[in-house]
């Protein structure tokens, strides 16, 4: 509400929107750059155990409000489910929770790296 109410004033300048979907090759760029970021995978530990991204951290979306502590504040969270409406969904609570995060447009079938067991 208050953005809306600055946005009126004179010489207000409009906040650009945060960038929350990332392309699956702008991801493997970052994480080949070595960038300083979290990949979370909130898919369940069985599909997590059939191939996920190396490196990536496993946290059911089901169990994410109660784990939420476990992640880095200071640092970029990139979130991968099977769908990106469900990485969409973990993302948004962990933003409510002001977490700095973006999440893997088309779901983790958009990865065009390596898959490891």
């Amino acid at each position: 509400m208050l953005d809306r109410i600055r946005s009126w004033l004179p010489g207000a300048v409009k906040k650009e929107p945060a960038k929350l979907t990332l392309e699956g090759s702008e991801l493997l760029e970052w994480v080949n750059q070595k960038r300083s970021l979290t990949l979370l995978d909130v898919r369940d530990q069985k599909a997590y155990r059939g191939g996920h991204v190396k490196g990536s951290v496993l946290i059911p979306g089901s169990e994410l409000p109660q784990r939420m502590h476990e992640l880095r504040s200071d640092q970029l969270i990139v979130v991968l489910a099977d769908s990106e409406a469900k990485a969409f969904k973990a993302a948004r609570t962990m933003r409510q929770a002001g977490l700095e995060v973006m999440h893997l447009k088309g779901g983790i079938q958009a990865w065009p790296g390596k898959i490891v067991k």
